[in-house]
């Protein structure tokens, strides 16, 4: 096994669907698109983890995913998913 520490790449939809990046918001989908180009060139390859809000639109989560896979981005996953548990 690699002792090699993969990246972890953070894209937040909050619940006005704005984007974030790490911190940083995306200001277009231009934008947007050259980030997960990036990522997807890059060695090694980084996760891209993707945090949606609830109260986001699905329309939007699913464009950024769609976008990513046809963009090359093959380390891809959905985190924060406790806040759909109802409790």
């Amino acid at each position: 096994p690699s002792t090699e520490e993969v990246p972890v790449v953070t894209l937040v939809v909050d619940f006005d669907n704005t984007i974030t990046w790490n911190g940083q918001p995306v200001s277009s989908e231009d934008d947007l698109q050259a980030h997960l180009r990036e990522i997807a060139s890059a060695q090694p390859k980084p996760e891209f983890h993707i945090q949606p809000n609830r109260l986001a639109d699905y329309k939007t989560v699913v464009h950024v995913m769609a976008d990513a896979q046809r963009l090359g981005v093959t380390q891809m996953g959905i985190v924060g998913q406790e806040q759909f548990v109802d409790q």
